[in-house]
């Protein structure tokens, strides 16, 4: 399969410190230098790629970040991506200059609809104020806005609350992620990793509410969502990634994900088996499959 968008991991280094950080177990010193990051830029380029991805860590505390998006745009990449804290992009200046260089797409992690939920989680009192302004900041000079929050037993309770307030920042799109025991989030897990069941009581309470943007929920198997089947993007539905790090080059983002997953004995009863992608390995190794139920 060709891959349609290059996903560039530029290093671990991160001014937050989040409790379910996914590469937490990385070194947090690793960088990886500007000329190899251009030759992958050109390389994947050259394949056909139109769009590109910037991630960390936090992507946007490089000093040569800007270069590297006028990089991106230079080759031609249509689209360009940065997965952001949004921390930096608080800053207005920075956020105009960034922008103005080809940033065209910027995707905020945003993890509580107060400062208490969402400070907490990122480790950085502060962060949610910095994130708000970011967000405003991207859409005064005309990014794309996506809003990714991710599910976890600190703040499930509050999801209807997170779509008033994503409903006022009017993004692009807000996307749902329920939480992958790994890394950080695998040492922290008793306090972050909550059951399905009870999370999707608060999902469909919130789900229901009339939303006018794109909604898109990842990491939530169809039948813990009835009626809401829609909304789940499974990984047969994804565009393919080659996502490189410097070491590893050119990895399939949906295979690595579909390694993390499992699809137990409860999924072979179910008509949508080949639809859904299952439960995080994690996941099923702390509550099994009994809240599963076959369609």
């Amino acid at each position: 399969m060709s891959m349609k968008r290059a996903i560039i991991i530029l290093g671990y280094k991160c001014n937050n410190n989040c409790l379910f950080c996914s590469v937490g177990d990385m070194d947090k010193n690793f960088e990886r230098d500007f000329p190899e990051i251009v030759k992958d830029l050109y390389e994947k380029k050259e394949k056909n790629i139109d769009e590109v991805e910037f991630i960390g860590g936090e992507a946007l505390i490089r000093r040569d970040i800007i270069d590297l998006v006028e990089s991106a745009k230079g080759f031609g990449y249509k689209k360009i991506l940065i997965e952001t804290n949004g921390r930096m992009m608080s800053i207005e200046k920075f956020a105009r200059d960034i922008i103005s260089a080809g940033l065209n797409t910027v995707s905020f992690s945003l993890h509580g609809h107060k400062a208490e939920i969402h400070d907490t989680l990122s480790g950085s009192e502060g962060s949610f104020e910095q994130c708000l302004q970011g967000i405003s900041n991207a859409k005064k000079y005309g990014a794309e806005i996506r809003i990714n929050y991710v599910v976890c037993k600190l703040n499930y309770k509050y999801i209807s609350k997170l779509i008033e307030l994503t409903e006022k920042l009017n993004p692009n799109t807000l996307s749902l992620s329920f939480i992958n025991p790994v890394a950080s989030a695998l040492e922290n897990k008793q306090t972050l990793i909550p059951k399905l069941s009870d999370v999707s009581k608060y999902m469909i309470k919130a789900l229901e509410k009339k939303v006018e943007y794109k909604l898109k929920i990842f990491n939530f198997p169809l039948c813990i969502l009835p009626g809401f089947e829609k909304n789940i993007r499974v990984l047969d539905s994804m565009i393919d990634t080659a996502m490189s790090d410097g070491e590893k080059m050119n990895v399939s983002l949906k295979d690595n994900i579909r390694d993390l997953k499992i699809k137990p004995s409860r999924c072979k009863k179910c008509v949508k088996k080949n639809k859904c992608d299952g439960l995080w390995k994690g996941y099923y190794e702390m509550y099994s499959e009994s809240e599963l139920k076959p369609y």
